[in-house]
């Protein structure tokens, strides 16, 4: 069995949660044309990840020159 923790959460801990849960509230509130091309260009540029996994680097990182050359070689626009 796991032991509770010692000590609660640091605020960067706090903060770090909730970055996660805004850009995943932000994936779950996508309408699923644009959930179906994030996964559509991680299979056609055969990437090793889910589009959901690259959805959640491109919002963590705002690496756009990265999405904008994977749309140039798949066809298949993501970004707004």
């Amino acid at each position: 069995p796991r032991a509770p923790p010692a000590k609660p959460p640091s605020q960067l801990q706090i903060d770090q949660r909730q970055k996660w849960r805004a850009i995943l509230d932000d994936w779950n509130a996508l309408p699923a044309a644009p959930q179906a091309n994030w996964m559509a260009i991680t299979q056609r540029a055969s990437l090793s990840l889910h589009g959901l996994n690259l959805y959640i680097w491109w919002r963590s990182t705002f690496d756009d020159p990265a999405i904008r050359t994977l749309e140039r070689q798949t066809g298949i626009n993501v970004l707004p």
